[in-house]
C-alpha cells in the first residue's frame, strides 16, 4: 500500500490456478485501501517481474517453484535473506545470524518480498507448503495492523511466527 516513496497506482495480483477466488479477494481489499487499479491475472511458467510495477503473486511453492523468476528469487533468499524460504518441500525460517531455527512441512505459510527492487514495484510472493498454508499467510497478510512493515510474515498453522526466528 506504501509502495516506494509513495503508494502505487496499480498492483497486478497473479495466481496459480485453483486461485482465482482468493486473488480476486485481494485485489478488492487493496482496492477498497486505497490502490486504484488491480489486475488479476493467472500465472505463467514464464512470467518474471514487470520493471516498475507492483505485483502479488500467490499460489503453493510446489505450483509457483517452476517459474524460474521466483526459484531464482527463493535461492538467494536461503543466500542472503529474509530469514523466509522453500527448501525440499519445506518452509525454512532463519535467525537473525543466517542459522536454520526451524522447518515447516505442513499449512505453512510465507508473505515476503522476492527480493530488493530500487526505484519504484516490487514483488510479493504470498505462498506456503499447502493450500492452508498459503491461505493462512494471505490472512497474516490483509490484516496486519496499519501495514506494519516487515521483510516477511509468516504463519504455521495459523499462528503468526517470528520473521527472523527467535534464536536460541
Amino acid at each position: 500500500l506504501r509502495g516506494y516513496g509513495e503508494p502505487p497506482s496499480a498492483v497486478r495480483v497473479l495466481y496459480a490456478a485453483g486461485w482465482e477466488q482468493e486473488a480476486r479477494k485481494t485485489a478488492q481489499l487493496l482496492q477498497e485501501a486505497g490502490v486504484s487499479s488491480c489486475e488479476v491475472t493467472e500465472m505463467s511458467e514464464g512470467w518474471s517481474p514487470t520493471r516498475g510495477a507492483y505485483e502479488l503473486v500467490l499460489g503453493t511453492w510446489k505450483e509457483l517453484e517452476g517459474v524460474p523468476a521466483l526459484a531464482e528469487a527463493n535461492r538467494q533468499a536461503e543466500a542472503a535473506g529474509p530469514f523466509a524460504f522453500f527448501r525440499g518441500g519445506e518452509m525454512v525460517l532463519l535467525d537473525e545470524g543466517g542459522s536454520e531455527r526451524a522447518r515447516y512441512q505442513e499449512e505453512a505459510g510465507i508473505a515476503t518480498c522476492t527480493g530488493p527492487r530500487l526505484g519504484k514495484g516490487a514483488v510479493l510472493l504470498v505462498s506456503g507448503t499447502d493450500r492452508a498454508g498459503v491461505q493462512a499467510a494471505l490472512a497474516l497478510l490483509l490484516e496486519q495492523p496499519g501495514g506494519v512493515p516487515r521483510l516477511a510474515l509468516a504463519s504455521w498453522k495459523g499462528t503468526p511466527l517470528a520473521v527472523p526466528a527467535d534464536g536460541g
